[in-house]
């Protein structure tokens, strides 16, 4: 069973379950304390000897208890199991993040090698002369295109635009398809 479908067990079904036993195990808990105490009363108005309703209500609050500290340890268990399974996705998570900024990186230095192997500059005659436009290397784009440095210009695009993409480099799964 995969992470992810262990996560929606545990969210939808596991913990939802035990909460709502543990809050029915309340509710019964109170109604027990209720009538047990009514029952003490009741003996104790009669002049009746309460110890017997005493010791009943001793061993039953203490099964009922015991039950309520099950019901706490299944809930512990499954949110333990729940923030496992969380963490493990975050790791995983971080990891592609780490591999996808480490091919950006690489990417962005071929891309710099790249464009400084199309790009150079002859080496002014003078110092603080600006080279002539045919001294520069084509680098497929005209003259007009070009900045003061030589280089294309380029569109300023959106961090969204960007990211999206970047999201074969996150999931390479999604290459294929």
């Amino acid at each position: 069973m995969s992470s992810r479908t262990q996560l929606d067990v545990l969210a939808e079904e596991v913990l939802p379950s035990a909460l709502g036993d543990l809050a029915s195990r309340h509710d019964s808990a109170r109604e027990l304390v209720q009538y047990l105490e009514d029952r003490y009363m009741q003996r104790k108005h009669l002049g009746e000897d309460p110890t017997e309703v005493e010791e009943e209500s001793h061993s039953i609050m203490i099964e009922t208890l015991g039950e309520v500290a099950n019901d706490i340890e299944r809930i512990t268990c499954a949110l333990d199991r729940m923030l496992s399974l969380e963490s493990d996705a975050i790791t995983t998570l971080t990891q592609r993040i780490n591999l996808a900024s480490s091919r950006i990186r690489l990417n962005e230095e071929r891309y710099s090698r790249n464009k400084l192997e199309k790009v150079r500059i002859t080496r002014p005659t003078q110092i603080g002369q600006i080279p002539e436009a045919s001294s520069l290397i084509d680098c497929g784009a005209d003259q007009d295109s070009l900045n003061v440095t030589g280089l294309a210009t380029h569109e300023r695009l959106s961090i969204a635009k960007r990211l999206n993409g970047l999201r074969h480099l996150v999931y390479p799964e999604l290459q294929q398809s």
